[in-house]
């Protein structure tokens, strides 16, 4: 598939290559988010290494909204997800909503996290 050619073109023949192509000290942010882009194509293309990573990732993301939600004693509070991979993968964002284990308010996807988190803060106050 055109996936499987893009993880070639990156010399990565085994997902646990995966590891030292991402932390390599000359490695940009935005190469960092191509490899994400790049898993999240390829889980959805049904690569099952892929979707493990997707997995992994989601669940240990509902873990930090679930102990923040927890530490700061909120009850089904808004979430706003950020990023180019949560504007453009449904499986990214299903995956985590379904691990988060506490009641979440509505979710929205903000284009810039700052806006995300006014757009909360507006909204409890008015609630509040």
């Amino acid at each position: 598939s055109a996936h499987r050619r893009d993880a070639d073109s990156h010399d990565l023949d085994e997902p646990t290559q995966l590891i030292g192509y991402v932390y390599r000290p000359e490695l940009t942010r935005a190469a960092i988010a191509e490899v994400g882009t790049l898993v999240v194509n390829l889980a959805e293309a049904g690569d099952t290494h892929a979707v493990g990573l997707i997995e992994q990732a989601s669940g240990e993301l509902a873990q930090l909204v679930t102990a923040a939600v927890g530490k700061l004693g909120l009850n089904a509070p808004p979430l706003a997800l950020s990023g180019g991979l949560f504007a453009t993968s449904m499986r990214l964002r299903a995956a985590l909503l379904s691990r988060v284990g506490t009641g979440l308010g509505p979710v929205t996807y903000v284009a810039e996290p700052v806006v995300g988190a006014i757009t909360l803060a507006r909204g409890m106050l008015q609630s509040g």
